[in-house]
């Protein structure tokens, strides 16, 4: 029950997150269908440990708010004899989550971002973002403003690119409106108060030099003009292919496949920079000389800077700044590139850490809600609820950020994938302590006491 009430949760926040890109879409049954099934199955990993904690809760807690374990204690049955069965559930769950992570989540996240990427690409005219560019068949148009209500687009730019020329028509309008036709076959743009400029073709051009060509215009200008453009508005599913390489789309093997073949391309790329900035910068000259010879020449730069004259002074300095210059606009480049390979490369190996910290996350999850459940001793759908929520945020938020510190290699990987649960597992191996020596530490009670004894009765 806690699982699925879980994955409804997490569900409901996918379709708030994605509301914009289907509502108006025109999708049928089918494809909605499709897209719940991989994105319910995408969320099983992430919806397990908070499934996990919060039946553990409900269950000791009943167990605890009926004084049933109270019965089992002076039975002789002991709180570890009473979790140790479902111990070994959790264990189990864990080794199913770690395989369904490492086999099933890839195929669906595959599937999922593809489907989700091809209904993104459907009716584009209702993707049109302030300030963005969006491709509508052979014509891009950008917008610097679009009233959401009466769809009215301010500022209108549009690209025809229709015949294969480049940006050889560009059309500005003051206003837009973009409607799709009672037969939904096509699109109609509507521009008011605008120009066009296209570039005129010339034969002559062809036989002369470039500085000798002329380039012919032509200016339109109008009032209202109507663009139809055609379009197919069925759903056309993307290619795989495209999404395919990413790390959320591998197993734990084809990831250390591809990160052991970027980490090589990485080292042959640093060597290749090095190379080029050594020889280009501080050896050319050397290589260039022809006296250059094997034989050692120790120079001191002092006495040769010495020897100049002012005007040759004066230049090697320029010239030692230009150089310099040179090579640090370089080394920032080469550094941010670095750092961009970096990323790239960790998050390939944070994602085969993901594969078996959320496993381990079911289990640690279990060992905080059984013993919690048992200390606090209230059942249903209350306090259980509360308490599950409030740990699983410190986890996630936990994960988020350290995750996103081992991203930027500001952490190792290990550090960052395992902060979270190396925070909760002691919290769990503590309250499992409390639970056994039958711990007061929720009871309001005690702690009336501990404030009477500081204030006194007042």
């Amino acid at each position: 029950m806690t699982f699925f009430i879980t994955i409804m949760v997490l569900l409901l926040q996918f379709l708030w997150k994605y509301i914009d890109d289907l509502v108006g879409k025109d999708l049928g049954f089918s494809v909605i269908a499709e897209m719940l099934m991989y994105v319910v199955a995408s969320l099983v990993p992430m919806s397990l440990p908070l499934a996990i904690m919060l039946a553990a809760l409900m269950t000791f807690g009943n167990l605890g708010e009926h004084f049933e374990l109270t019965a089992l204690k002076a039975a002789g049955i002991s709180l570890q004899r009473l979790m140790r069965p479902l111990f070994i559930i959790a264990v189990l769950i864990s080794v199913g989550a770690f395989f369904y992570s490492n086999n099933v989540m890839p195929y669906t996240n595959l599937k999922m971002r593809t489907l989700i990427y091809s209904i993104q690409q459907q009716r584009p005219e209702l993707n049109i973002k302030d300030g963005t560019f969006v491709s509508l068949q052979n014509y891009t148009i950008r917008v610097k403003d679009k009233d959401p209500k009466t769809g009215l687009m301010t500022n209108f730019m549009l690209y025809d690119h229709s015949k294969s020329k480049g940006n050889d028509i560009v059309t500005v309008a003051d206003s837009a409106y973009l409607r799709m036709t009672d037969d939904k076959k096509s699109l109609v743009l509507t521009l008011f108060n605008g120009h066009s400029f296209t570039e005129m073709p010339k034969e002559s051009n062809r036989h002369v030099s470039f500085t000798e060509r002329t380039f012919p215009q032509r200016y339109d200008y109008f009032d209202r003009q109507d663009l139809c453009i055609s379009a197919n508005f069925e759903l056309e599913r993307k290619d795989e292919d495209i999404f395919k390489n990413s790390s959320e789309m591998l197993n734990m093997s084809q990831i250390v496949q591809v990160a052991d073949s970027l980490d090589t391309l990485f080292v042959k790329k640093k060597t290749r920079y090095y190379d080029i900035l050594v020889n280009s910068n501080y050896l050319s000259k050397y290589k260039e000389d022809s006296l250059y010879t094997d034989t050692i020449v120790s120079v001191l730069p002092d006495t040769l800077y010495a020897s100049l004259d002012d005007f040759d002074k004066k230049m090697v300095i320029e010239r030692a700044l230009l150089d310099a210059k040179s090579v640090n606009s370089q080394i920032q480049q080469n550094v941010a590139t670095y750092r961009q390979d970096t990323e790239r490369i960790n998050r390939y190996m944070i994602e085969w850490h993901r594969k078996i910290v959320l496993a381990v996350g079911c289990f640690v999850f279990f060992l905080i809600g059984a013993p919690l459940g048992a200390i606090i001793r209230k059942g249903g759908l209350g306090v259980p609820v509360v308490i599950s929520v409030v740990f699983f945020i410190l986890y996630y938020i936990v994960s988020l950020s350290t995750e996103k510190m081992a991203r930027k290699a500001s952490l190792t990987i290990e550090q960052g994938m395992w902060m979270a649960t190396a925070i909760l597992l002691p919290i769990g191996i503590f309250l499992t302590i409390k639970a056994t020596s039958d711990s007061n530490m929720f009871k309001p009670e005690v702690y009336k006491k501990i404030f009477k004894k500081i204030f006194g009765k007042k």
